[in-house]
């Protein structure tokens, strides 16, 4: 059966009219196990948390849903302008991929337009274990990257500053790339190379809104003032 969506380690297939099928390849150095256990949660709430799947041989578990898209189909289908609340939608998802994370010592990097497909109208799920890395300690919640990475009009300041691996990165990076996610969900434009003064201009039409403060504490130039606080 074709798959209706293809990651570099996850696809979707359709099995029925309202069954989907995900299947995730076993990597656990690309910590494919950990999107697993985090798939297999978000979908039964109910189940034991925090189980270590790592020595399964197969990842796989079925949806149930009248249609699954990339979150590249259906940004576009909206014309890259998302309403705030779907927006809002949005960030919930990827703030529970990162609560879940940090449990397991381990954060995301950068976001990118694979991150997520969406179940139905507006239902979102994070299923991308590319930008995954280990904290190097639970003290430090500092990075290190031994392996190339392909950045993306997400990637933070700091990464794109990188010239060689391995490398040590601050984990706050993450949160310039998650603003600028969200921004361009919002107003299709990042953050990368604005000034201040363009950012302020950029998010004035959600001015003193959740996600204007979320936005912009997590999109601070300096890294050391960057604050993730979830809402």
């Amino acid at each position: 059966m074709e798959p209706i969506i293809e990651l570099t380690d996850l696809t979707v297939e359709k099995i029925d009219g309202d069954t989907f099928k995900i299947h995730i390849e076993h990597n656990s150095d690309k910590n494919t196990h950990i999107i697993f256990a985090y798939l297999f949660e978000r979908l039964n709430p109910d189940s034991e948390k925090d189980i270590d799947y790592s020595i399964e041989q197969e990842y796989s578990l079925n949806l149930k849903a009248n249609s699954v898209k990339t979150f590249n189909q259906y940004i576009e289908e909206n014309n890259y302008r998302l309403e705030y609340d779907i927006v809002l939608k949005i960030l919930q998802e990827l703030s529970k991929i990162i609560l879940y994370l940090e449990r397991k010592q381990k954060t995301i990097i950068q976001f990118s337009l694979d991150d997520l497909i969406v179940l139905d109208k507006d239902e979102f799920l994070f299923v991308n274990n590319e930008n995954i890395f280990d904290f190097t300690s639970k003290k430090s919640k500092q990075v290190s990257i031994s392996v190339p990475l392909e950045m993306n009009k997400f990637s933070s300041p700091e990464l794109k500053q990188i010239t060689e691996i391995p490398f040590t990165l601050d984990y706050r990076a993450g949160y310039f790339s998650l603003a600028s996610f969200l921004c361009y969900c919002l107003f299709a434009e990042t953050l990368i190379d604005k000034e201040e003064s363009e950012i302020e201009k950029l998010l004035e039409p959600i001015y003193d809104t959740k996600l204007y403060r979320f936005i912009s504490r997590c999109g601070e130039k300096n890294i050391n003032n960057r604050i993730c606080l979830f809402i």
